[in-house]
């Protein structure tokens, strides 16, 4: 069974959201994220969900290796 981008960029969305999410699983998906043009880039704004809502998709499975390893 193959699971969809959509799929793994909702569960990134809720591991995001989640308060109970460790600094460094959050710093880890954050790493692999290229919404700012460069992967792992921190814009002025700090962390903000659009960097990894709008990564590519290398970039989006790349953080759902991170998530369900």
């Amino acid at each position: 069974m193959s699971i969809s981008l959509d799929e793994m960029l909702k569960a990134i969305h809720e591991a995001w959201m989640d308060v109970n999410a460790s600094n460094e699983t959050l710093v880890a998906l954050w790493a692999e994220s290229d919404g700012y043009g460069e992967q792992g880039y921190v814009p002025e704004q700090g962390y903000d969900w659009s960097g990894n809502r709008d990564s590519t998709p290398d970039a989006i499975r790349a953080m759902w290796r991170v998530l369900t390893k």
